[in-house]
C-alpha cells in the first residue's frame, strides 16, 4: 500500500469516499452509451406500470359496477370517490414498488455501466478468463453473495432499530459500508473476489466505503428518485474501486482470500 493511504486522516477518507457519488454522476452525464444503459430499465419499468394504469383506467367502470351500481347521483358520487382512491392506490404502490422493479430490471445493465465506467476511467476493463464453468460458478456465487449481503443488512436495520440508540449508529454505519460494496459488485465480480475477500476489502478501506455508502443510502431512502440515481452510484462505486485498487499493491485487491 503506497504511502499516502497512511497519513491520509479518517475525515478525508471519509470525505473522499462521499464524493465519489457525485464523481460517477459527472462521468455518466458525459457518457451517451452508459446514459442509454441507465435509461433503458427505467423505461420498461414506467411501460409496465403505464399498461397496468391503462388496465385500470379499462377497467374501472366495470369493477365499480360490481361494487355499486349507477343511478341516484349520491351512487355517481359515490363512484367517482372509489375511482379516485383506485388511482390514488395505484399512484401509492408506484412510488413505494417502482425503485425495487427497476433495480431488478437494471441487474443486467448495471453490469454493462460498471465496465463501460471501468474503460473510461482506466482504458480498460481487467476481467479474469471465462468459460462456461467458470460463467456458472459466477452466477452461483453472485446469487449466494447477494443473499449474504441482503441478510446482512436485514439483521443490521433490527438491531438498529431494536437496540435504539446504543446499536443504531453502529449499525446504520455497517449497513452503509454493505450498501458501499454492493455498487462495487461490478469490479468486483470482474476479478472474482470471494465473499471473505469482499468483506477484507471493506475492513482495510472502512472509511472510504462508509462516507460512499451513507451518500448512496441517503439516496436510496427517496422513493423513485433512489432508483433513477442508481446508475451514477453504480459508476461511482467503479470509479472508487479502480483507485483503490491502482493504489495498493497488485495483490490486495485479488480475490485469492488469504
Amino acid at each position: 500500500m503506497r504511502a499516502h493511504l497512511f497519513v491520509e486522516s479518517l475525515p478525508a477518507q471519509l470525505f473522499r469516499g462521499a464524493g465519489y457519488p457525485l464523481r460517477g454522476l459527472s462521468l455518466l452525464m458525459r457518457d451517451r452509451k452508459m446514459i442509454l444503459l441507465s435509461l433503458v430499465p427505467f423505461l420498461i419499468s414506467l411501460l409496465l406500470y403505464l399498461v397496468v394504469l391503462v388496465l385500470v383506467a379499462s377497467f374501472g367502470g366495470r369493477i365499480m359496477d360490481l361494487v355499486i351500481e349507477s343511478g341516484a347521483w349520491w351512487r355517481t358520487i359515490i363512484r367517482a370517490i372509489l375511482m379516485v382512491a383506485m388511482v390514488c392506490v395505484f399512484l401509492l404502490v408506484f412510488v413505494f414498488t417502482y425503485s425495487i422493479l427497476s433495480l431488478v430490471i437494471a441487474a443486467p445493465f448495471f453490469e454493462l455501466i460498471s465496465a463501460a465506467a471501468e474503460r473510461a476511467w482506466t482504458g480498460q476493463v481487467r476481467e479474469e478468463p471465462t468459460g462456461f464453468k467458470e460463467i456458472l460458478v459466477d452466477i452461483w456465487r453472485s446469487i449466494t453473495e447477494a443473499v449474504k449481503f441482503l441478510l446482512i443488512e436485514i439483521v443490521l436495520w433490527i438491531l438498529a432499530i431494536a437496540g435504539a440508540p446504543v446499536s443504531t449508529v453502529p449499525c446504520v454505519a455497517l449497513s452503509a459500508v454493505v450498501i458501499g460494496l454492493e455498487h462495487m459488485e461490478g469490479p468486483m465480480g470482474r476479478r472474482r473476489m470471494t465473499f471473505r475477500s469482499k468483506v477484507g476489502f471493506a475492513r482495510r478501506h472502512f472509511w472510504l466505503l462508509l462516507g460512499f455508502g451513507t451518500v448512496a443510502t441517503v439516496v436510496l431512502l427517496i422513493p423513485v428518485v433512489g432508483a433513477a440515481c442508481m446508475p451514477a452510484g453504480v459508476v461511482g462505486g467503479t470509479l472508487m474501486f479502480c483507485d483503490i485498487e491502482s493504489e495498493t499493491e497488485p495483490d490486495s485487491a485479488t480475490p485469492a482470500d488469504r
